[in-house]
């Protein structure tokens, strides 16, 4: 099939409609002397260079390249970031198909967000703090599109968070929009992105800003140091700016939240190291967990003290980072 014009895909073509079990074997060419959509039946080329509109084989795919920000490459090096600050001004994320979907009912969420957590193969649900706009199972318009929208007030830790199919027993799914009383879900799929954190509302994520504490200065000469412009001092050093004090805390060591630091705490950190992501072990707000983090660890390690009031700080600070205290390996 030839569409003269390079930017004449202004529809949407769907391709095994009845979901009988059809193909898409024909060639698709958008443009004269182009090549073809490949490969097929998920095709790499955007839709804004074919014409706005596409090609779907039902089940349809998620389509990365349509999709904002990019988001099918779970590699925390290569995750598309999203400051946390943006997500609570509105920020969005949108998720393509190469064809129309909607809910498959009124119950709860079609689709799930959630952050992942490192060497456990899971990852918490936090779905409810993002608004979810998809075409409803009656009215609306026809979309290609799911839109996550965040919220003024909502905490978006800084990790690697997923979004995927809704899995609640009885709840909504992600259908096809196509004709038919029982349409089909969507393909599996899995769309990544990666929230840095940025607690001062800056538009820079603040592990780029972060300047700890030296070896040759006391605490209160950290403090009443000027870094210089766009830099703030970290004087705990917990990982944390210190111009954003609701977030400090302290027993950042006890990873398992037991109040106590133990070799325990050293081997869930330990795992969140090897991944090189989660916010579990993520103290800079950087969406990894790295040298930096190591850090951070080891100054509390070594203390090898958590009071009852440490603790209870900690909860605070791992609800916070993290969005909510997370199951221990």
């Amino acid at each position: 099939m030839l569409i003269a014009n390079p930017s004449g895909l202004k529809g949407q073509v769907v391709v095994n409609r009845a979901n009988g079990g059809g193909q898409w074997t024909t060639p698709v060419v958008v443009g004269s002397g182009s090549a073809e959509l490949s490969p097929l039946p998920a095709y790499s080329k955007p839709s804004d260079q074919l014409g706005g509109g596409a090609i779907g084989l039902v089940p349809f795919r998620y389509y990365e390249n349509d999709s904002v920000p990019l988001g099918a490459n779970a590699d925390i090096a290569n995750a598309h970031p999203v400051l946390s600050s943006a997500l609570n001004a509105g920020g969005e994320i949108k998720v393509g198909f190469y064809g129309p979907v909607r809910a498959s009912s009124t119950s709860g969420s079609p689709i799930e967000v959630g952050i992942i957590v490192p060497n456990q193969n899971v990852y918490m649900r936090v779905t409810d703090r993002f608004d979810i706009i998809v075409r409803p199972p009656t009215g609306g318009s026809e979309s290609r599109f799911v839109t996550i929208k965040g919220r003024s007030g909502a905490v978006y830790g800084s990790g690697l968070y997923y979004i995927t199919q809704g899995t609640a027993t009885g709840g909504a799914r992600l259908v096809c929009d196509i004709p038919g009383t029982t349409p089909p879900n969507v393909a599996s799929f899995g769309h990544y992105f990666l929230v840095k954190r940025d607690c001062n509302s800056d538009g820079i994520a603040d592990a780029g800003q972060r300047v700890p504490i030296s070896s040759s200065e006391t605490f209160s000469q950290c403090q009443s140091s000027v870094p210089g412009p766009g830099l703030f001092r970290d004087c705990e050093p917990d990982g944390v700016l210190d111009v954003c004090p609701t977030l400090n805390g302290r027993c950042y060591a006890d990873m398992n939240f037991d109040c106590e630091v133990n070799d325990a705490d050293f081997q869930i950190f330990v795992a969140a190291y090897t991944q090189l992501y989660s916010c579990v072990g993520d103290f800079d707000g950087n969406g990894n967990t790295d040298d930096q983090d190591f850090e951070i660890f080891t100054k509390f390690y070594d203390a090898l003290i958590c009071t009852e009031m440490a603790c209870e700080e900690n909860l605070v600070f791992r609800a916070a980072i993290c969005g909510e205290i997370p199951p221990t390996p």
